[in-house]
């Protein structure tokens, strides 16, 4: 008898043991170490790339981009070229998370469809995989580093957008996902263009953006909070006045505040000075975004960044919370980021306390931890 019960706490144990044991594992992995990196795009090489860096600019190395090799094309003159477009580095560092193309250039001899997924990958650049092929451009990861938070939105458009001319899709799915595409759910579904932007310091709410869909003046994209326990809306600020437009936000890393990028949709754009001609400087417009800061409880504005020739996101935080990192488009007559038709972007730090700001680097896209 006694035999029998030593047996099957045994064998109890051992179970535990090894249902246990990838989790360890995994936790070991994804231990946060005090490094600090900050990863953006460039195209300073002339095609887009992910770099990782230091704060202060050291250790810069390339992490994902450029051509593929091996990869066989029906033109011969073709090369598949991978470019990595909006990005967010995990907060624990080890992983970033992509908005990536595929793509054969040049276009003219390749002919194919543009099919972007979000791609996940290591900070040292030696894997990658699809965690979603259908997902927006704007994501969130989780403060664990374990789940990211995004948007899957229909193609097909409602037949009164349509009649008004707007382009807001019918639905918006908001989709949770393990790193590694496990444990995959639908969160929250709503019509129209909505966007994920930031995922609470305390790991309960998606901050989100609703969009309009529209440019036309005084129109306006919203600002609200999704509880994922609750499964309901709990915050929907009606921030400024007629037109005021998020384009991007980021809870700040103690959650006391709100970093919001915005446009008045009244004087939303500016023009493309690097065109060639009338129809070059009707595209790749300068976003003439506006950098405020939200106190979360008060939900009281105060301007921090208003550059004259113009600022768009995504923006990020610094890890202290003393400054936000977004991008400025750079001169007509400045081509480090070597874009021929149309501006390229620098990324500045802009004081919280409204103190001043400093340029960091060519690129857009930032992300710091």
């Amino acid at each position: 008898m006694i035999r029998r019960e030593l047996t099957a706490s045994f064998v109890a144990a051992l179970f535990v043991l090894l249902a246990t044991a990838p989790v360890i594992a995994i936790a070991a992995e994804l231990e946060v170490s005090n490094d600090q990196w900050i990863t953006f795009l460039s195209h300073r090489t002339g095609t887009n790339l992910l770099y990782k860096m230091r704060p202060d600019g050291s250790e810069l190395e390339v992490i994902l981009g450029g051509p593929l090799s091996g990869q066989p094309t029906i033109n011969n003159e073709v090369r598949i070229i991978r470019e990595p477009h909006w990005t967010r580095l995990s907060p624990h560092r080890h992983y970033f998370a992509s908005w990536v193309y595929e793509v054969g250039r040049p276009y003219s001899k390749w002919q194919g469809e543009f099919r972007p997924t979000i791609t996940i990958g290591d900070l040292h650049g030696k894997w990658t995989r699809v965690l979603h092929p259908a997902a927006e451009e704007e994501f969130a990861w989780s403060l664990d580093g374990t789940q990211l938070a995004f948007a899957v939105i229909s193609e097909e458009a409602g037949q009164e957008n349509r009649a008004n001319g707007r382009q807001n899709p019918r639905q918006t799915k908001i989709v949770t996902s393990g790193f590694d595409g496990s444990y995959e759910e639908v969160v929250f579904e709503s019509s129209g263009l909505i966007s994920v932007q930031d995922w609470s310091p305390d790991g309960e709410r998606l901050l989100l953006v609703r969009q309009s869909g529209s440019i036309r003046p005084g129109d306006f994209s919203s600002l609200f909070e999704y509880d994922l326990t609750r499964r309901e809306i709990v915050s929907d600020w009606k921030l400024g006045s007629e037109g005021f437009s998020v384009v991007n936000a980021r809870y700040s890393p103690a959650g006391r505040s709100i970093a919001i990028l915005w446009t008045d949709t009244n004087k939303q754009f500016a023009p493309n000075e690097r065109a060639k001609d009338e129809l070059g400087r009707g595209r790749m417009l300068r976003m003439l975004g506006k950098l405020s800061l939200m106190n979360y409880r008060s939900k009281e504005l105060m301007l921090l960044a208003d550059h004259p020739y113009g600022q768009r996101g995504p923006i990020c935080w610094s890890p202290d919370g003393k400054s936000v990192l977004l991008s400025r488009y750079l001169k007509s007559d400045d081509s480090r980021e070597q874009f021929e038709d149309e501006h390229g972007l620098g990324i500045w730090d802009v004081k919280a306390d409204g103190s001043g700001d400093h340029f960091v680097t060519t690129g857009w896209s930032p992300d710091w931890h």
